[in-house]
């Protein structure tokens, strides 16, 4: 009897030992030590920046508000990317940017986030800006997820396993949520309405927050860019057109490497800023910008390749994007949800029967055939000229 609850007592152990820390767990306590060197933060920058500014080219529109959250979509593709292989894979990377960030680098992105949120014993008064990120796997009953996928993303995302409702359903997502305390607040009796027209010449009032503030600046010919800073490590760029430029002529020139050297030429200044207090919100489509940026193949249930994520034949069926944003005059808070949504067939399930063009043939005059193998290569060659 002794024996067998040192058995048992020993396999509780193990299992508490073996069990990973969260990702709160692991970063508690290491508030500001996640340090990304010149390397790591290239690497970050061409990846996440990369990825921002092909969605402002593809999804930027005239008269319409733009809105989405590039490093959500980029750790909702670096997971759907860790699972794909072949022709699928390397669509994704083209649109990463080489294959995307390295698991260790995720990782301390990750971490480095978690750590931003300190504990009220560590600042009882000092408020700071947070930024935590989410990751998920919702895995269907019939879903047969490949153990070295689901410990990849365990121990590099610090995903959490959830069942699902949908048998034949797994969803991988992200959520991001930031809280941005202003360095220097904005003085709320000085939030006064001011006309705000757009390029259509078209007329609203708007309340317009106003302070007077020793800021980050740089301006071109054809914009200007102030850098107003949160408490801790964030802050909040924005270019604004000269007059008689528009938006929509700036924004192809803008890229990744332009937007770097933009920043770097930027010196401290007094500014007389005057920004909106607003909300937006937007519930973005990714799957057809994906399209456009070449990723094609993991969306065709015939082509789709993510045989390293599970072991049945699947396809992403959906990429959605849901993300709001709230200023005021103290703080700023935000919020993405990024979905990928993978359906996964049995193995008798044939793709659904569309409704086809009708053709006729009418085999009555002379015609070639071909017999192929299962791999395409031409087993038999013939023609048919005369009975």
């Amino acid at each position: 009897m002794m024996k067998t609850k040192w058995y048992i007592g020993a396999l509780a152990v193990l299992f508490v030992a073996c069990k990973a820390p969260t990702l709160q767990e692991e970063a508690a306590g290491k508030y500001g030590l996640f340090k990304a060197n010149g390397t790591e933060r290239a690497e970050i920058d061409s990846m996440v920046n990369g990825v921002a500014f092909q969605l402002l080219h593809e999804m930027h529109r005239d008269q319409e508000n733009f809105l989405v959250s590039p490093l959500g979509l980029c750790y909702a593709l670096n997971m759907l990317n860790a699972g794909a292989e072949g022709m699928t894979q390397q669509q994704i990377s083209r649109v990463l940017g080489r294959e995307g960030l390295a698991d260790s680098l995720c990782r301390k992105m990750l971490l480095a986030d978690a750590a931003t949120v300190k504990s009220q014993s560590e600042s009882p008064d000092d408020e700071v800006s947070t930024l935590t990120s989410a990751n998920k796997l919702v895995v269907g009953a019939d879903v047969a997820l490949l153990s070295a996928f689901e410990e990849r993303m365990i121990q590099s995302y610090f995903a959490t396993i959830e069942a699902g409702k949908e048998a034949q359903k797994l969803i991988l997502s992200n959520t991001l949520t930031f809280d941005g305390a202003w360095k220097e607040e904005f003085e709320p009796t000085e939030t006064q309405p001011h006309t705000f027209t757009t390029e259509q010449g078209k007329t609203a009032k708007v309340p317009l927050m106003k302070g007077q503030f020793d800021l980050n600046y740089m301006e071109t010919e054809d914009y200007q860019l102030v850098k107003i800073p949160y408490k801790g490590d964030f802050n909040l760029y924005v270019l604004l057109p000269k007059m008689g430029k528009k938006l929509g002529q700036i924004v192809p020139n803008l890229n990744a490497t332009a937007w770097r050297q933009a920043v770097k030429q930027m010196e401290l200044a007094d500014v007389s800023l005057w920004f909106p207090k607003f909300s937006a919100a937007k519930e973005n489509d990714m799957k057809g910008v994906l399209r456009q940026l070449g990723v094609q193949d993991a969306f065709d249930m015939k082509l789709a390749n993510l045989s390293n994520m599970v072991a049945e034949r699947a396809y992403v069926d959906e990429v959605k994007q849901e993300v709001r944003i709230d200023f005021n005059e103290q703080h700023t808070h935000a919020e993405a949800q990024t979905t990928v949504e993978v359906a996964v067939l049995s193995a008798t399930e044939q793709p659904k029967k569309k409704e086809l063009k009708k053709r006729f043939v009418l085999c009555n005059h002379p015609f070639l055939y071909v017999v192929t193998n299962r791999f395409g290569a031409i087993c038999f060659m013939g023609a048919y000229q005369r009975p």
